[in-house]
């Protein structure tokens, strides 16, 4: 059973869209802010709940069914996305802990591979057992394929994708991480139930990272391993979507420092800007601060 904390944590990783196991009711644009969540219920309305009373449901097993949720949360529209946020983050929270498994496994067979090299394994190399064992620990991480619509304006592009948006296929998705609020405030026209990817493209401008791949432990770009980077294929992707005429570089440290690395010489063919870092991490600046700087790509899509 997870603790409170646990709990609290796996609700802020949720996903931003959550479909219903049992109803195929749709929950969209689910975010957490202090002790409630809320969201969209198939575009019909918004719902709102303490995380709090979830986790008292959780931890009492009263969540099995809707009808169950009734002391926790009141009336029947907010009770079924209440049951679908507390399926979602249990799966989350059994999901990592097959992984822990799992991980824990392939640790246990590297130290026998060891141990047995030539009657079990074969001939295993130092640099193999490093590898496998790498991978069994979650730190080598491969980055999405690029968010892509038609006759696109603006490329915008991260280092790599943090763990939270690997494990949902999606940019951006880190809870903390202002990059779709700096464009609500700038295009403010999303449409209700529109998913982010649907939001970035219709304003013409594209997704992806300077890396395909790399050893990195967590999400933060400070900890890749320059020795294990491989970046994209950029030169390719740009000569498939002509119509790209401006490079925005999100963050002027890390993500600019390897763009410099691999594809410098692309700054004498667009238009590159480097702007603040919509990571949560960069705390320097205010959320309006970003949003003023970032008003530059709204100048490039129109």
């Amino acid at each position: 059973m997870m603790t409170k904390e646990e709990f609290f944590e796996n609700c802020r990783k949720l996903p931003k869209e959550i479909k219903s196991k049992s109803r195929g009711a749709t929950y969209s644009h689910v975010r957490m802010s202090g002790d409630n969540i809320g969201g969209i219920k198939d575009s019909k309305g918004s719902f709102n709940i303490s995380v709090s009373k979830l986790y008292e449901a959780y931890r009492k097993g009263d969540y099995h069914k809707t009808e169950d949720l009734k002391p926790y949360v009141n009336g029947q529209f907010h009770r079924s996305p209440a049951k679908a946020i507390i399926d979602a983050v249990i799966d989350m929270y059994e999901g990592r802990e097959r992984f822990k498994t799992n991980s824990a496994i392939m640790s246990a067979i590297d130290e026998l591979c060891k141990k047995e090299n030539n009657n079990i394994c074969g001939s295993l190399s130092q640099e193999n057992i490093n590898s496998k064992a790498s991978i069994a620990e979650g730190n080598v991480k491969e980055g999405l394929s690029p968010w892509c619509g038609d006759n696109p304006k603006v490329l915008v592009l991260g280092t790599l994708p943090g763990d939270d948006s690997i494990i949902n296929q999606a940019y951006y998705q880190q809870s903390n991480n202002a990059f779709y609020r700096i464009l609500d405030a700038l295009y403010d026209d999303r449409n209700l139930g529109e998913s982010d990817k649907e939001f970035v493209l219709k304003h013409k401008i594209a997704l992806w990272d300077c890396l395909k791949i790399a050893d990195r432990k967590g999400s933060l770009d400070k900890n890749i391993k320059d020795e294990s980077e491989e970046p994209n294929d950029l030169m390719s992707f740009l000569k498939e979507h002509p119509t790209i005429k401006h490079i925005i570089l999100n963050g002027v440290g890390d993500t600019t420092q390897k763009f410099k690395k691999y594809f410098c010489e692309l700054y004498d063919k667009y238009d590159v800007v480097s702007l603040k870092s919509s990571s949560g991490v960069n705390t320097k600046y205010s959320i309006e601060e970003k949003v003023s700087d970032w008003s530059v790509i709204k100048k490039m899509t129109d």
